[in-house]
């Protein structure tokens, strides 16, 4: 989309893989003869400080948080019981690199898929390491971004906790 995103000091952000972070600081600096603008944001989970230049805002898909309505629109995704996976894949390597980029993406809709596939794999057997590592990563994400997008200061429950 040719949306510009506008980024202010203060201004939280969805910052892709990494979840919602708050933008702490916005520098002009030379580089190779041009003046840029870089952004500092700071994100809110890991308090991980990434700096990223104003000109690949959209490349890497920055993109601003969920609305509430958007917000309670994924809850009600997450109410649903879904049977059926998204990821068909049955090597759980390729499956695993699919939920990475799944989540890399930045959508939440993206994440929630994650979340709901490996509900559903829980359900018929014990998740690996690494698929509990994804699970964590991408429930703290989506928990985290509801959170600002519902405007609760404590982390919100997902209702599949079931979990």
């Amino acid at each position: 989309n040719d949306m510009q995103i506008i980024l202010k000091i203060g201004d939280k952000a969805v910052y892709p893989g990494h979840g919602v972070g708050r933008i702490i600081s916005i520098e002009s600096k030379e580089v190779m003869g041009s003046q840029l603008t870089f952004y500092s944001i700071e994100i809110l989970e890991s308090g991980i400080k990434i700096m990223f230049p104003e000109n690949r805002v959209d490349t890497i898909g920055i993109r601003p948080v969920i609305s509430k309505e958007e917000a309670e629109e994924v809850l009600n995704i997450l109410k649903k019981p879904d049977s059926s996976l998204h990821v068909q894949e049955r090597n759980w390597q390729k499956r695993h690199q699919a939920y990475r980029d799944k989540i890399q993406n930045g959508s939440i809709y993206e994440i929630v898929d994650v979340i709901k596939d490996l509900h559903n794999i829980k359900k018929d057997k014990e998740l690996s390491y690494g698929e509990k590592r994804m699970m964590d990563k991408a429930q703290n994400m989506l928990r985290s971004e509801l959170s600002v997008a519902m405007n609760q200061q404590q982390d919100l429950a997902l209702p599949v906790h079931s979990l």
